[in-house]
């Protein structure tokens, strides 16, 4: 990274603390489907909470904590300079090509020279999401689709979102991601049913990070990730936390976060996540 950049990321962090939090809110269609063009005072109110929160874990050198604040910030009230924190933690986590992914949309909201700048110089440096690493990456890239399509023909939807996963993580292209959304959407829908949240929850999160910085979304996909929120926010009603907790949660002690949900759904008599309460 370039004395340049590293300095403007410095500049895009400090003004962060610095700029005031009435910035006119605006419309972006390259984020959550959830997302209202006129967030209430109270979404309003909540997204600054997030905001400040993702500050401190920045502070703390916690950027993928960051990332999560911020996410939920954009999610209740997309602005210039949440997004511009999102590509700040992005950059800070390693990740290159979403960081740039959030200036563009920090840039969109607001004109700002040292965002285009930093842009400018991620973007020049590499396009991780647009090229394979090598011949290799490219070969298994390939044999995921075609396994991956395979696996779905035979109604083993299970194995097919893998597949698509891993071709994903490999070229983050429209034609890995496509079938992620309708995939998990039938998955999550069907583990409710059968009383196995922890399972569930497991196929939302991986959704989510599939597609956080997706752009282009096709109105199918669009329609999938209604009925993925649709089904998170049953979730957090039944559980009492949300998609990220989990998230940790599972990440620190499996075992022990599954036993958790177990007992849980056997407080509530087994009772059946109803999705169709939140349609």
């Amino acid at each position: 990274m370039t004395r340049l950049l590293t300095a403007l990321l410095l500049f895009a962090f400090g003004a962060l603390h610095a700029e005031a939090m009435d910035i006119p809110l605006a419309v972006t269609g390259l984020a959550h489907p959830s997302l209202k063009t006129t967030p209430t005072q109270g979404e309003l109110r909540k997204s600054d909470e997030y905001l400040k929160a993702g500050l401190a874990f920045l502070l703390k050198n916690a950027p993928q904590r960051a990332v999560d604040e911020f996410n939920d910030s954009v999610r209740l009230a997309p602005r210039a300079e949440n997004y511009k924190a999102l590509g700040t933690a992005y950059y800070q986590a390693g990740n290159s090509a979403k960081a740039a992914w959030a200036y563009r949309q920090s840039l969109h909201l607001k004109d700002d020279a040292q965002v285009q700048a930093l842009i400018d110089s991620l973007e020049g440096k590499d396009h991780p999401e647009e090229q394979f690493k090598d011949k290799n990456d490219e070969i298994r890239y390939g044999r995921l689709l075609k396994s991956a399509a395979a696996h779905e023909k035979a109604g083993r939807r299970d194995s097919a979102m893998r597949d698509y996963l891993d071709a994903y993580q490999l070229k983050a292209e429209p034609a890995a991601r496509h079938p992620i959304g309708r995939l998990a959407a039938g998955l999550v829908d069907d583990y409710l049913a059968a009383h196995s949240t922890a399972k569930a929850i497991e196929v939302m999160i991986q959704a989510r990070h599939a597609y956080e910085g997706a752009r282009d979304l096709t109105p199918d996909e669009m329609k999938s990730l209604a009925r993925l929120e649709k089904a998170e926010t049953a979730v957090v009603k039944m559980t009492g936390e949300k998609l990220r907790e989990h998230e940790i949660a599972m990440q620190t002690d499996k075992e022990r976060w599954e036993r958790h949900l177990a007992e849980i759904e056997a407080s509530k008599g087994g009772t059946r996540v109803n999705i169709d309460n939140h349609r």
